[in-house]
């Protein structure tokens, strides 16, 4: 519900130009998209990372299906790939779970 309602005020208010969509469903998928990328692209466990050309053709859309332009879909890709989306809280957990690994071991 909260990337819906995200998607939807996004819509609401950029409704033009060249950061607009044409629907509120091709900002939630691309939206979700990126995080999906972020976990794909950072995470130590995932093999198999997922290519430039795969997220942008998954996320511009077809014939009939309207997506965001494949230029903003590649910047994304670039821009994520290259600087993780973290909280501020994210490195005091993995700090905290690491010291709790460590004193596992002993």
């Amino acid at each position: 519900r909260l990337m819906e309602k995200f998607a939807a005020r996004y819509c609401d208010c950029n409704p033009e130009g060249p950061l607009s969509f044409p629907s509120a469903d091709t900002a939630y998928v691309l939206a979700f998209a990126t995080i999906m990328l972020n976990t794909d692209a950072h995470s130590s466990q995932i093999k198999n990372k997922m290519s430039k050309e795969s997220f942008v053709k998954m996320n511009k859309g077809d014939g009939d299906t309207p997506g965001a332009s494949e230029e903003m879909c590649s910047g994304i890709y670039d821009r994520i790939t290259t600087n993780e989306i973290k909280t501020k809280d994210d490195d005091k957990l993995e700090a905290a779970l690491a010291n709790q690994a460590g004193r596992a071991k002993e």
